[in-house]
């Protein structure tokens, strides 16, 4: 059993009562605070040194704790990662070019079978027609199982790197008004959440409802459905006067979209910092 020794502070304060993890996690902030203090009274190579083995000899306590940060800074207020207000010129151009069209009133469901081939290929060229019928341009996002997190992300905040953040607001969405989806899923909802948390999973139409909700937004869709061409999702609470337009290869992949000449290019975007631990060992 590896044992810790108990900081001056932690005894002053009747800390040492605690037992087990509890202990550990409350030793490795006493841990991380020394070693902030050794970065602001300045770095020197010897003091790198001693950085890393205080690391290494904490490794197991740190990983804790850095699970720890990363689960309270995922379900932060999402207004940790603010919103562009840059888009209502675009939301209303999008907007014009889809107003000829009827929408189809939005049921959530989950994802339905992946089409044949030959289907996907129809499925596929029908979608591009549309576009090109009202200058609409799709931004490409990754085919990694996160697409629609990935187009909401890049129609939130100007960057589909958000993904991760898009999901656990949706999921927290999912989880903290189960009466209204839970009608909606097929299966054992808290299975369906569990499932749903996962870095990869599809999201499907229960997921885009839950956006529109957690966020407050209406959410439109240009599908490849031979018989559905537009669909609109309405949020619970109308919040922002934001609009997200998402286009959608039945039962395959999202993407971003934008009017045509105004998709923007990796400089022209804002790239926001944010903290991300998950990467630290």
């Amino acid at each position: 059993m590896i044992m810790y020794e108990q900081d001056p502070d932690v005894i002053r304060w009747g800390l040492h009562l605690l037992q087990g993890d509890q202990l550990q996690i409350l030793s490795t902030v006493g841990l991380l605070i020394k070693m902030m203090s050794v970065f602001i009274m300045g770095i020197t190579p010897g003091k790198l040194i001693l950085f890393q083995c205080l690391l290494r000899k904490e490794q197991k306590t740190w990983k804790v704790l850095v699970r720890a940060l990363e689960k309270s800074y995922m379900m932060a207020s999402s207004n940790s990662i603010e919103l562009t207000d840059d888009s209502s010129t675009l939301d209303g151009e999008v907007g014009k070019r889809l107003n000829q069209m009827v929408p189809v009133r939005h049921v959530p469901r989950i994802n339905g079978e992946i089409p044949s081939a030959d289907e996907a290929t129809t499925d596929h060229q029908r979608l591009l027609d549309r576009l090109k019928l009202y200058d609409l341009v799709e931004l490409k996002v990754q085919g990694d199982g996160n697409c629609q997190f990935r187009a909401l992300s890049d129609q939130f905040y100007r960057t589909t790197e958000h993904h991760k953040f898009v999901r656990q607001q949706i999921v927290n969405q999912l989880k903290s008004h189960r009466e209204i989806y839970d009608g909606y899923v097929p299966m054992a909802y808290d299975e369906y959440l569990k499932k749903m948390s996962k870095n990869g999973e599809w999201g499907d139409h229960v997921t885009l409802q839950a956006a529109a909700d957690s966020y407050g937004v209406r959410i439109f869709i240009l599908t490849s459905f031979k018989d559905t061409c537009y669909i609109e999702i309405l949020p619970n609470v109308q919040k922002s006067k934001r609009v997200i337009f998402l286009s959608f290869w039945a039962e395959v992949h999202y993407n971003s979209i934008y009017p045509e000449g105004e998709l923007p290019t990796s400089e022209s975007k804002k790239k926001k910092r944010w903290w991300h631990f998950g990467n630290m060992h």
